[in-house]
């Protein structure tokens, strides 16, 4: 099952502001959430963080029954998500910089009116998706730091499956 959410919010990489509006999909047969920057400040085309395991029922079990309740998670591994930079070039030639996800944490905090969740995170380096001659890789992108925050409204989370 996946589910859309168009939220107001805060999505930064390296400390630098990306975003201020996100995109939220939940696909809770994968357990992995995936949050895109929207086009709000320039040279966020294409910015999308993958994270897993994580599912909607992490975020708001138990949500309504205590308002003020909070529920935070690490999670850390060698793949635990990805972050992607990209299309690089003319949209068709598949070019992104990829970074995987080594470690995030969330906290959600629960209110009557909504779900505020904050993430934080690192990645590992990256590789650049553009080669040199001879067809090798540039060298290493530096590992990324991000964080992200949104609230979720009461509504969108009881109108929609668990």
């Amino acid at each position: 099952m996946e589910s859309e959410f168009k939220l107001d919010g805060r999505f930064e990489i390296d400390g630098s502001l990306l975003a201020e509006n996100l995109s939220l999909y939940f696909y809770d047969d994968e357990q992995t959430i995936q949050l895109r920057a929207d086009q709000s400040i320039p040279g966020a085309r294409g910015q999308t963080l993958y994270l897993h395991p994580l599912s909607r029922n992490m975020l708001r079990s138990g949500l309504w029954e205590n308002p003020k309740r909070s529920a935070e998670y690490s999670i850390s591994g060698t793949n635990v998500g990805s972050f992607n930079n990209g299309p690089l070039g003319h949209p068709a030639d598949g070019e992104f910089d990829t970074w995987t996800v080594t470690q995030f944490s969330i906290r959600a905090t629960f209110s009557r009116e909504c779900l505020a969740v904050r993430i934080d995170g690192t990645t590992a380096q990256g590789t650049s998706g553009f080669y040199r001659d001879g067809g090798r890789y540039l060298e290493p992108l530096p590992p990324r730091q991000f964080n992200v925050t949104f609230e979720l409204p009461r509504r969108e989370l009881t109108s929609s499956p668990p």
